[in-house]
């Protein structure tokens, strides 16, 4: 299944692509104060929300990159609708390869939860701090561990121990490049839960319109497994159940969560479908799509806004100080 198929159909209900809020969103863009017609690029931009509001809240100058097509062409949609005049433009690119004509002329650089696009966490910072003028900002969002992730976590996850960091790790990585952290924006659990939620949700209204889509089963069976993940630390049974089972609750428990209280998880029931006949079975397993859980990853959370000021050189930043 192409991936940014799946990205679509699974992030049709998300106003931001992120596991942060629409109000930390808005507080971030009040916290900025950019000037108009301040230069800024926003990789991986996804439905170019972020871009959009700063358009409509200061009349900047901004590109949007993302490789995604269907990104890009909601995002052009969107600021057609919204802010048609605006000098932003969305451009459908990998983002490590966009260059700037200028080095070191943007106001603002912003790469939020999408590190992979330069390597990880210090590459991100290290690009963005060379688009940027001293005292602009770069923006960018990076998950980190809360605690010590268990062995079975990582392998059902498909994680590494090594693919992030702790919280202050983060934070010390801007200031070996210069930067100051000026202000944090953490996802809590509800933005979690939202941002899990409006995925499930989204594949179980797509799967309802779409069964005939050869890339179904796939769809789902991914999603499935994302839940299973999200819901427990482990889960290092799944490959042993049997294809056509429909278990309950005490034999989900049994057998996935080894004795663990599932009270507060809110799951009805689980099916694992026959592959043949999944069209017959989809309502049982869409069961488990549609159900949003009161938890989330215990493991890890997102980290998802750091604002840093480019402060590697004498010049007295130019943006607010009451953000430390």
């Amino acid at each position: 299944m192409d991936i940014w198929k799946f990205y679509d159909i699974t992030h049709r209900e998300h106003v931001v692509c992120n596991p942060t809020s629409e109000d930390k969103l808005a507080r971030l863009i009040g916290l900025l104060r950019l000037p108009a017609k301040a230069r800024l690029v926003d990789i991986a931009c996804g439905k170019g929300e972020f871009l959009i509001r700063l358009a409509e809240a200061y009349g900047i100058r901004g590109t949007g990159i993302d490789i995604s097509p269907f990104c890009i062409a909601d995002a052009q949609n969107r600021l057609q609708a919204r802010a048609p005049g605006a000098e932003v433009a969305f451009r459908q690119l990998n983002g490590s390869d966009f260059r700037l004509d200028v080095p070191r002329s943007l106001t603002l650089a912003s790469c939020i939860g999408a590190s992979w696009v330069f390597g990880g966490h210090a590459g991100t910072l290290d690009a963005l701090s060379g688009m940027v003028v001293p005292g602009g900002w770069v923006i960018v969002g990076e998950p980190y561990w809360l605690r010590e992730p268990a062995e079975e976590y990582l392998a059902a996850s498909g994680v590494g121990r090594d693919s992030f960091e702790t919280h202050a790790a983060n934070v010390e990585a801007g200031g070996l490049r210069g930067l100051e952290l000026v202000h944090t924006f953490v996802s809590s659990k509800d933005d979690w839960d939202t941002y899990e939620g409006l995925q499930w949700h989204a594949t179980a209204e797509y799967a309802r319109a779409h069964a005939d889509d050869p890339d179904l089963l796939e769809l789902l069976e991914r999603l499935v497994q994302r839940r299973l993940v999200i819901l427990a630390d482990f889960l290092a049974v799944l490959d042993a159940l049997d294809d056509r089972a429909v278990l309950g609750l005490q034999e989900i428990e049994h057998r996935l969560f080894k004795g663990r209280d599932l009270a507060d998880l809110d799951i009805i029931d689980v099916a694992i479908v026959d592959r043949e006949q999944h069209g017959r079975h989809l309502p049982d397993l869409l069961r488990l799509v549609l159900r949003r859980p009161r938890c989330v990853p215990s493991s890890v959370v997102s980290h998802w806004m750091m604002c840093f000021q480019n402060a590697n050189t004498s010049t007295i930043c130019s943006a607010p100080v009451s953000m430390k």
